[in-house]
């Protein structure tokens, strides 16, 4: 048996189970998990401080001691480790918290940008191309709103391209430029030297790797 304590909890259960109901859906966690296994993790992760003395993983059936409103002990056997389950469980807790836009509102100025005078800049400039528009609409899909709307900036570009922006506070950024037949973007990480990746076509699997690029931002 493992003892995991979380102290200074300063939400009811009733709160956290408010929290824990959309990304419990958007994980799709196996359903015979209880539900109260979710309301432990909702509670942890916006907040608490853990203690544990074992490796342990919260998919295993646990039983809920509701000492008082501040704190909760929890009991319960444990397992190797956590799956893949409950790592995405925890991945859309971490990108609901990040998320800057909503996606209508991303799609309204995309379209705004389709309805750009010509020489919008007042240099000549065409308005956002009807391709490039919908390529981005496309690869929004393909990432899922979640992941894409944490966009920190975006823009259209002169040449009737749109740009797309993920920074965080360490100055790492993604910038993605969507055309008419392809994409390409540029990321620049701390650890490693600025990484290009152009004329990228637009499909599932370089959907997924652009999209793990913005998840590390």
């Amino acid at each position: 048996m493992a003892k995991i304590e979380i102290i200074d909890n300063e939400r009811t259960l009733e709160e956290v189970q408010g929290f824990s109901g959309y990304v419990f859906e958007q994980s799709k966690l196996n359903p015979t998990i209880a539900s109260k296994n979710n309301v432990f993790l909702t509670s942890l992760l916006v907040g608490a401080s853990l203690v544990s003395t074992n490796e342990v993983s919260a998919i295993e059936s646990f039983k809920f001691e509701n000492s008082n409103k501040n704190e909760i002990t929890t009991t319960f056997e444990y397992n190797e480790t956590i799956n893949q389950g409950l790592v995405k469980y925890i991945n859309n807790i971490n990108v609901i918290s990040k998320r800057k836009i909503s996606k209508n509102s991303l799609l309204k100025s995309i379209l705004s940008f389709k309805s750009l005078t010509e020489s919008w800049d007042g240099y000549g400039a065409v308005p956002l191309e009807i391709e490039s528009a919908t390529n981005s609409i496309q690869l929004l899909d393909l990432i899922g709103e979640n992941i894409f709307c944490t966009v920190s900036d975006f823009h259209p570009n002169p040449n009737g391209t749109i740009t797309f922006e993920w920074e965080n506070s360490e100055n790492e950024m993604v910038s993605l430029e969507i055309g008419n037949n392809s994409f390409s973007y540029f990321v620049e990480m701390a650890s490693t030297n600025v990484m290009f990746f152009n004329n990228k076509l637009i499909n599932a699997k370089e959907a997924k790797k652009l999209s793990e690029f913005i998840q590390a931002i």
